[in-house]
């Protein structure tokens, strides 16, 4: 069937209770894996494989440090 126009890959983070959207971006390539999530001097990071062979990679993003 039709699934409709494609959609940019999205990392999506969801209320736990309620299962609603709480913040979503856009990434610039699809992952090809898991989410791994660390801290790092008071910081947290999200890193996700995509591609594989040569072409592969590593996304970073970090999370937005509390004022």
């Amino acid at each position: 069937g039709d699934r409709g126009p494609a959609q940019p890959p999205t990392l999506r983070a969801f209320d736990k209770v309620t299962g609603a959207v709480l913040h979503a971006t856009e990434l610039p390539v699809t992952p090809s894996g898991t989410p791994m999530t660390y801290m790092a001097e008071g910081r947290q990071f999200i890193v996700m494989a995509y591609g594989s062979g040569e072409g592969a990679g590593l996304i970073g993003l970090a999370l937005p440090t509390s004022p």
